[in-house]
């Protein structure tokens, strides 16, 4: 028995080594199949930051590879003065963090009560500014004003060196009487161009060119999504409203002629946009509260009950409104694409009315121009939900939709000419411009470097 008890042991024991060894192999044989992911590390650098706050530093040596976008991350828009175009300047919220800060991580206590502030705004520390995103309008006035003034030769020829990518670039806004605007500040207040209004008046095409760069800025204004022109329509001067009857009347002919000054065409050197920004919204938004009215006072049962129906601003917008705005989005992008397919498109988030009760069908258009966007493929220029917030703040706006020229519009030509760069080639990383960018046209191969990670990182 004990004889048998031994064999029976020992042959569990052989039994043994054979699995293990079959273990073995079969987890070596796997492991060569399929090797672990090598795990980048990120460089260790000593910075200090606030309490109990962790962040990822990336040198300018980590970054020449990295995608990275300051102004779709979650920030903090800074100004001395609303209508200052200077001092603005986005932060986001990591770089505040990581900077080392004037002991804003205490609790300040002023004879007893808790306050952050005082009489002037808290200004960051000039290590924060280095950090945020490069201010590029600043690098144009600063040379407008030298061109002007001829106080630094040798400050001059470094701005003039750093913003030479710019030259005979063209950025074509496609939107409303918003990037109108946005264009006469960029070109007229502050670099000494000229806007001019081509085919089809104030609410149809201009442009304007910094003569320095020769850049040029073209505006496209989309009066409306409707096919055809309502005979209720708001403006009776408008003779041309649908999308294709203006891209084939005005849109298109605008990128081959211009108008000067006195009035004259002129033929444009190029036709091909370097960058294309597109919106569009106010001008819906105010096209479906009219159909509205227009509606209710067909069904009023006298005259007078028909003149007292008020457009309704407010008003939430039905599914039905709603899914024709996204079809015909869709249908204005996918036209855009397919006339430039080699030139890089973003989609502008909505901008808001001044009146904050008035914004319920503009916040949803802006999730339709998003769900739209994204369909196309078509990245996020997150403009509106930066200075969504801005509503209230005096100075802000110029009127019920337009703001005026200072901080937010500096947002605005420091967020199209970092898209700009970048399209062109240029790699910028937490303020440090890490590759130059090109001198020449735009490139696909350019924006497509990041576009995927932009596009799965900052919805």
């Amino acid at each position: 028995m004990r004889s048998l008890r031994s064999a029976l042991l020992l042959g569990v024991a052989v039994a043994a080594c054979f699995y293990g060894l079959y273990v073995a192999l079969t987890l070596a044989t796997t492991a060569t199949d399929c090797p672990e992911p090598v795990v980048e590390k990120a460089t260790a650098v000593k910075k200090p930051a606030l309490a109990s706050v962790s962040f990822t530093d990336y040198s300018a040596a980590a970054t020449a590879d990295k995608c990275e976008n300051p102004y779709s991350k979650d920030g903090y828009l800074y100004f001395d003065d609303p209508a200052d175009t200077r001092s603005a300047q986005f932060f986001p919220f990591d770089v505040l963090l990581a900077a080392a800060d004037d002991n804003s991580d205490a609790d300040p206590v002023i004879d007893g009560v808790h306050y952050f502030g005082g009489e002037t705004v808290p200004r960051p520390r000039p290590e924060t500014f280095k950090l945020a995103p490069h201010n590029w309008y600043n690098d144009l006035q600063h040379l407008q004003w030298e061109r002007k003034n001829n106080k630094s030769p040798a400050f001059r020829a470094l701005l003039e060196q750093r913003v030479a990518w710019m030259k005979d670039k063209t950025v074509l806004l496609i939107g409303d009487s918003t990037d109108r605007y946005l264009s006469l500040y960029f070109c007229e207040n502050a670099l000494g161009g000229h806007l001019k209004f081509a085919l089809g008046g104030i609410h149809s095409t201009s442009s304007c060119v910094v003569p320095a760069l020769n850049l040029t800025i073209l505006t496209w204004h989309v009066a409306s999504l409707y096919e055809t022109k309502p005979k209720w329509w708001m403006n009776p001067t408008m003779t041309i409203v649908s999308w294709e009857e203006r891209w084939s009347q005005f849109f298109m002919p605008s990128l081959v002629w211009g108008r000067d000054s006195r009035g004259q065409y002129f033929r444009h050197t190029r036709t091909r946009p370097d960058l294309i920004i597109v919106q569009s919204g106010l001008w819906d938004h105010n096209v479906f509260v009219a159909a509205k009215q227009a509606q209710d006072s067909l069904s009023a049962r006298t005259a007078a009950e028909a003149k007292s129906i008020q457009m309704d601003h407010s008003r939430a917008f039905n599914y039905r409104e709603l899914r024709y705005f996204a079809l015909r989005m869709d249908k204005i992008l996918g036209d855009i694409v397919a006339e430039f397919p080699d030139t890089p498109v973003l989609c502008r988030s909505l901008t808001q009315r001044a009146n904050g009760s008035e914004n319920a069908g503009m916040n949803q258009f802006g999730l339709a121009l998003s769900y739209a966007c994204r369909k196309r493929d078509i990245e996020m220029m997150p403009f509106g939900r930066i200075v969504r917030d801005m509503i209230g703040v005096p100075g802000a706006y110029a009127d019920f939709i337009h703001f005026r020229e200072g901080a937010i519009s500096s947002l605005f030509h420091n967020m199209m000419l970092w898209y700009l760069n970048r399209a062109a080639g240029g790699v910028e990383s937490q303020g440090q411009l890490v590759r130059n960018a090109s001198g020449g046209p735009t490139t696909l191969a350019n924006w497509n470097r990041c576009h995927n990670y932009h596009m799965l990182n900052y919805p």
